[in-house]
């Protein structure tokens, strides 16, 4: 998906938001990348900047993004942006 819709992201991270009782932490992001790779996009790849950082808070080594996903979920954490219109670089 080239031009995605905020329903997209929503529906993407959805999939992996924790229950509201069990999230223990928020982090807040600026925007969904210009590229396209987005966080909560299962079939990206595991070498994705944020998502390597993301994993190595969590201190794991996801073999597939869906895995490490799952695994954020189950911490507790969710990722959201403060809004759906990806930034593009200066």
């Amino acid at each position: 998906m080239s031009q995605w819709k905020r329903s997209d992201y929503l529906s993407l991270r959805g999939r992996y938001e924790p229950e509201p009782e069990k999230v223990k932490l928020v982090l807040v992001a600026e925007s969904p990348p210009a590229s396209g790779r987005y966080f909560y996009n299962p079939s990206g790849a595991v070498t994705e900047p944020l998502f390597v950082a993301l994993m190595r808070q969590l201190g794991i080594s996801p073999v597939s993004k869906q895995d490490g996903l799952q695994e954020f979920q189950q911490r507790g954490w969710v990722l959201v942006d403060a809004t759906y219109e990806p930034a593009t670089a200066l």
